[in-house]
């Protein structure tokens, strides 16, 4: 079965609109963080996965070039620490 790669980012967008809605509403917390971050990250190791089976099957080496994936930028707006990231939020860091 084939792996579904405009779908996988089209939900990882999906993700990221809902954040940015809660955040522009005031409606964010601990929970819809991790909720959404878990999401993305997991739909990203399966786009990986995915790729470096691929390159397996065809003998290329897509995993060289995956080093460099677009992460996709979610605004800090508001956290009082412009440098604290999301993920040391989300995690309690």
């Amino acid at each position: 079965m084939k792996y579904d790669f405009k779908a996988a980012r089209k939900q990882i967008e999906e993700l990221t609109l809902m954040y940015r809605w809660l955040n522009y509403r005031g409606l964010l917390n601990e929970h819809n963080v991790n909720f959404l971050l878990e999401g993305i990250n997991e739909l990203e190791q399966e786009i990986a996965a995915a790729k470096e089976k691929m390159a397996a099957r065809h003998g290329h080496h897509f995993s060289e070039q995956d080093k460099n994936f677009v992460n996709h930028i979610i605004p800090f707006s508001q956290y009082d620490n412009k440098e604290e990231s999301l993920h040391e939020h989300a995690h309690g860091l």
